[in-house]
Order: structure tokens, then C-alpha cells, then sequence
């Protein structure tokens, strides 16, 4: 047991319930074990199948962490076994929202039997702070996306209108918000606009989540498609690198990878977990974006010069394999790179500072207990934390 479990005081029980998709689930998964090192206990809740595939518990912190599955009842629009983003087509991404409402019940029932100290909850399930104050339970909305992101969204206001927003055309949406005053480059390139109302529902939970917080933890994850990969890796590619690299759809143990001294480059998504995991190990980043989130990290990243996107048709997204080996070569190795490398090493200093990070941790840990007792009496989150948290660069 740490030093931190044994010399702590109150050991809350905390109830954790990320949105049914990999990007969310292991940054939760993540915050779980800080906290349990802390001396809390906590139920991590999501399907049966997304808790099979999370990452072995270390044995010191096995009695700390309970996972706590619940089903997604039968719903016919869902594949089989479809239990996360990463089992399903983008298109299907309604199913599934559909499905993680249909946990209201069963995760109503557990709250009311288990009654825990403070629930942890994600933008997907607005409907869970009603419910938690009803039980007298205090919230905590855990965003995953960075600062920048929710503000080119809007305040809460703009994302909980009835008529969709202010911004009704995805042209409105290839420029900066005007409710940002300073000169900034956060929008979105055409391919990534939202088309017709695929955005309301997303954005509108988003609102409804974050309403009424007093304190604000903000992350970022999409899988590749098929289209993308083939040509990243071209038929025959695993065949060829085999015995000098190596290739997998399935999911890594991505920390691990990138801590490991071959590695020098991340040609990464631009996940917002994945950005400070790669800045965390001092790797030159290269940039492709794969939805709208990730978009807008990808000009905050470029904006700083601290990384490099592939360039990509404007229209359709599209993009080629010379333009991605040029990409690569430009940040790994080229003189004109020089100044991405730079500045990747002058962010390292603050992602990869565990001290610092421990001491956010801390800090959030010190406030939960002395929140303890406080009674709620109204039906949003108490407080939202957020990853948002290193000085500006």
C-alpha cells in the first residue's frame, strides 16, 4: 500500500460511469486507479464485454477496484456483442447512445443499493445528475476533451437550445465561433462539419452535463476505418515488416509503447489522451484527425507548432501515402521540423512531469473528501475536473 492510501483519512466509495467507447473508458479506467491509490474504493461500471477487455488491475490495487457490469438489454439495431464504439460503424453511433439509456434502470437500482460517495459520469449521461441528487449523491462531469474544444461548442446555453444552436449550417462551423474574441484558427475544415443534425444530440448531452458545475476534469477516441488504413498500410505491408515490425487492428497497451526507447514519432489521431501521452514521453507527433474533436486539437497542436498535420483533400478528407511520408519525414527529420521537435521537448517538461500530475491528483483527492458532507440540493454535477490544467503554451 502507498504512502498516500496508508496516511489517508477518508476512504470515499466512488462510483465511475464512462461513455461506452475506448477513448473514454481507459482515461476514466486511468483516473479509477490514481484515485484507488489514494485509498478510495471504486465501482467501475460500464458492459460486460468493455470490462473484459480493460487492462489487468495491479495487485496492490485489486481490493481498491470492483468492476461492476451492467448489460445492455436486447436491442435489435446493435450488432451482436456490440458493446463499444470500436464494435460498430459511425453510423450506428445512435445504437448506441440508444443502448447506454437503456442502463438508466439498472443503474439507478445499483446507486440506490450502494449508495456511494460521489459519482463520476461523462457527457453521454445527462440524465444521471437528476438521478444522483434525488439519492443524495454529489457529481463529478469527468470532460475528456481539452478547453478549446468545449469552447468552440459553446457555453452551456448554446449547447442546451431547443433549436439546435446558433450555428444552423456546417459553413458556421468552418469558421471561429464569434463568441470567441481573440484571433484564433478553432474551426472545423469542411470535411469534418457537421452535416443535418448528427451534431444536436452529442452536443446537447454535452450541455446538459456540464450545466451548473462549479469546478470543470477535460480529455480525448475513434478507430481507424478500413479506407484510412489501406493506405497507411498497403496490401502486403504485415508480410513485408514482418520480423522488424509490427502491425495489429486490435487494442495495444499504448503507454507502454510509447515509453519504449525505439520509439521516437506518434502518428496519432489526435485523441486528447493520446496528445498527452506522446507529449508525456517527449514524441514528435504527426496528425490525423479522424472526427471533429480531433479536428480542433489538431489546430490547437498546429497553431503552437507542436505538431503536424497531413495535409488532406479540404472537401472529402482525403489524403495520400506520399503526403503521410512526408509528414513523417518533415517532423522526424527534416531541417524545417527543427521547430516541432523544439517545442515537443518544451512540452515534455510539463506532460511528463509526474509530480506535477501528482499533485493535480492531490488536489482533487483533498477535495473530494472535504466535499464529503456537503448536502446537494440541486439536480447537476458539483463538480467537473479537468485535464486542461498545464500552463498556457
Amino acid at each position: 500500500m502507498s504512502s498516500s492510501m496508508a496516511e489517508h483519512k477518508t476512504n470515499l466509495h466512488i462510483a465511475v460511469f464512462p461513455w461506452l467507447a475506448f477513448g473514454h473508458i481507459l482515461p476514466f479506467f486511468q483516473l479509477s486507479k490514481s484515485l484507488a491509490q489514494r485509498g478510495h474504493y471504486i465501482s467501475f461500471i460500464s458492459t460486460p464485454r468493455n470490462l473484459q477487455r480493460l487492462p489487468t488491475i495491479p495487485p496492490n490495487l485489486s481490493a481498491f477496484v470492483n468492476l461492476t457490469p451492467l448489460p445492455i438489454p436486447p436491442n435489435s439495431n446493435l450488432p451482436p456483442n456490440a458493446e463499444a464504439t470500436s464494435d460498430i460503424s459511425p453510423d450506428q453511433t445512435p445504437f448506441l447512445f440508444e443502448a447506454l439509456d437503456s442502463l438508466q434502470e439498472s443503474l439507478t437500482k445499483f446507486l440506490e443499493q450502494s449508495r456511494p460517495d460521489w459519482l463520476i459520469y461523462d457527457f453521454a449521461t445527462a440524465w444521471l445528475p437528476p438521478i444522483a441528487a434525488e439519492l443524495g449523491i454529489p457529481c463529478v462531469y469527468f470532460n475528456i476533451f481539452n478547453a478549446s474544444t468545449v469552447a468552440f461548442f459553446g457555453s452551456v446555453s448554446e449547447m442546451t437550445r431547443e433549436d439546435g444552436g446558433s450555428r444552423l449550417n456546417p459553413e458556421d462551423f468552418l469558421v471561429p465561433p464569434k463568441w470567441i474574441s481573440f484571433p484564433s484558427n478553432l474551426a472545423l475544415p469542411f470535411y469534418e462539419a457537421p452535416k443535418g443534425d448528427e451534431y444536436k444530440d452529442p452536443i446537447y448531452r454535452t450541455g446538459s452535463a456540464i450545466q451548473g458545475c462549479e469546478f470543470m476534469a477535460v480529455r480525448s477516441c475513434i478507430e481507424f476505418e478500413k479506407d484510412e488504413l489501406s493506405k497507411l498500410l498497403p496490401i502486403g505491408f504485415e508480410d513485408r515488416v514482418e520480423g522488424r515490425g509490427f502491425v495489429t487492428m486490435d487494442w495495444v497497451p499504448q503507454l507502454s509503447i510509447l515509453a519504449h526507447p525505439s520509439v521516437g514519432g506518434f502518428l496519432t489521431h489526435s485523441g486528447w489522451s493520446s496528445i498527452i501521452e506522446g507529449l508525456g514521453f517527449g514524441l514528435n507527433l504527426i496528425l490525423l484527425p479522424l472526427s471533429p474533436p480531433q479536428a480542433l486539437n489538431t489546430r490547437l497542436l498546429e497553431s503552437k507548432t507542436i505538431g503536424l498535420a497531413i495535409p488532406r483533400d479540404e472537401q472529402d478528407g482525403s489524403f495520400t501515402r506520399d503526403s503521410v511520408a512526408e509528414s513523417v519525414r518533415v517532423v522526424m527529420v527534416a531541417e524545417e521540423g527543427e521547430m516541432f521537435r523544439r517545442k515537443v521537448k518544451e512540452m515534455t517538461e510539463i506532460f511528463g512531469d509526474r509530480k506535477l500530475h501528482d499533485r493535480y491528483m492531490d488536489e482533487f483527492d483533498r477535495y473530494l473528501s472535504e466535499y464529503k458532507s456537503k448536502s446537494q440540493a440541486d439536480s447537476s454535477a458539483d463538480l467537473v475536473i479537468s485535464d486542461t490544467k498545464y500552463p498556457k503554451v
